[in-house]
């Protein structure tokens, strides 16, 4: 999968047809998911055919035609389980992407209840991502909420702090991140460069600051080179480069 191509691909989308998800793609993702899973301790669930949470009424009209989703749930006792689920769950979207769907993260407009019949008692959940078959073109309402968030954008340097001038991995691994979904569109992961090490770190004044953090480390990762580094989870932590150019 070209990861880089569907960062530039991927846009939030919140309306979707008919057409349902086929089961290549299904089987796809539920690989994806079982390997996330087993990687980061988590219980990530994808649920096919059943988008009620999501329907206008329980989206305050935010979201139409939702039919497909993934759960975001892990074990409440890993301290770092949430900034794990924004990681790997942008693994997933992005996988998505790359399989002709659209997608979106969602926070806040839909019905926790109807989802947290799949919830184990022992485990955190919050978000959700929606999945499915959409139009080429946005739709008016969609169109309009694009519009917004671009003029929000932060650039590099706002989001970079330096000591000395960055090397290339570095500037193209923080390309990445101002590409990167974030709830409200708040982009409050601040990455730091010092003594030729980066590390990440978020202000924790939100609850879905722990996933913008995973999300973020994810994008600077493949920005910077695919199996090149990674990431300690936990806030503040550093990326570890493996390769050096």
């Amino acid at each position: 999968m070209d990861y880089l191509a569907a960062i530039d691909k991927r846009v939030s989308r919140r309306h979707f047809t008919k057409d349902p998800v086929l089961p290549m793609q299904i089987t796809a993702l539920q690989r994806a998911l079982d390997e996330s899973n087993g990687s980061g301790g988590l219980n990530m669930k994808m649920i096919i055919g059943r988008g009620e949470p999501f329907s206008a009424r329980n989206s305050f009209g935010m979201f139409s035609g939702v039919q497909n989703y993934i759960i975001l749930a892990g074990p409440e006792s890993d301290k770092n389980c949430e900034e794990k689920l924004g990681y790997f769950g942008e693994g997933i979207v992005l996988l998505a992407v790359s399989l002709g769907l659209g997608t979106c993260w969602v926070g806040g407009t839909y019905s926790r209840e109807l989802v947290s019949e799949n919830i184990e008692p022992d485990e955190v959940m919050k978000c959700c991502i929606v999945f499915g078959n959409v139009k080429p073109r946005f739709s008016p309402k969609e169109l309009a909420v694009s519009k917004s968030l671009k003029r929000n954008i932060k650039e590099v340097k706002d989001r970079l702090y330096v000591e000395e001038t960055p090397p290339n991995w570095v500037v193209a691994g923080m390309r990445s991140v101002v590409k990167a979904p974030s709830a409200r569109n708040r982009q409050s992961t601040m990455f730091i460069y010092a003594s030729d090490r980066v590390s990440a770190k978020i202000d924790m004044k939100n609850d879905m600051d722990p996933y913008d953090l995973g999300i973020a480390k994810l994008h600077f990762e493949i920005g910077a080179g695919i199996g090149k580094g990674s990431w300690d989870f936990g806030n503040g932590a550093v990326y570890e480069r493996h390769e050096k150019d």
